[in-house]
């Protein structure tokens, strides 16, 4: 794996809570925001793949026994 530098801003107070939360973790600040990255990024794509399986389902349509005819007229299933 090839690493980049980059360069962030932050709050301060933020950036002081997430050194000490890498520190508990035996991380150092860089490993915690890449895991945090690699997990968000994952969480993203999975999202999308959802969203795509069920947009797919949508166009599809579903069955629901009636294979697209109705027995009976609209204003028989009202009582008019």
């Amino acid at each position: 794996m090839q690493a980049q530098n980059v360069t962030i801003r932050m709050e301060k107070k933020l950036l002081t809570e997430a050194k000490m939360l890498a520190a508990s973790r035996s991380q150092s600040l860089s490993e915690l925001i890449s895991v945090l990255a690699r997990k968000t990024l994952a969480q993203d794509a999975a999202f999308r793949a959802r969203r795509k399986r069920f947009r797919q389902r949508l166009e599809k349509g579903f069955q629901l026994g009636t294979e697209g005819k109705l027995s009976v007229s609209r204003d028989e299933l009202h009582g008019r």
